[in-house]
């Protein structure tokens, strides 16, 4: 599982409601990096996301790449268990 942290909407730091210091210790104590984007400035969003598809795109080792199961052994969940209503209806 790959995760990465955005702090939207750093462009209006008069409503800011978390401390940048305080976001930034919290990610490094996660072992994650943090980006702070808005989409007033889209330009705040190349980096992030080319992070994050370069790291999707890498190569999986074989020991770290999940096994797969045949379509004989994969059920669709119902909706009901997603979603809590309408039993009758499968997740594809």
């Amino acid at each position: 599982v790959m995760v990465i942290v955005l702090g939207n909407k750093c462009d209006l730091r008069e409503r800011r409601q978390v401390d940048q210091e305080a976001a930034q210790q919290w990610a490094r104590g996660e072992k994650l990096k943090l980006w702070e984007v808005t989409v007033t400035d889209r330009s705040t969003l190349i980096e992030p996301f080319t992070t994050l598809t370069s790291r999707l795109t890498q190569p999986q080792s074989k020991a770290k790449a999940p096994r797969l199961m045949t379509s004989e052994h994969l059920t669709p969940p119902r909706i009901s268990t997603v979603f809590g209503c309408l039993d009758s209806l499968m997740l594809l």
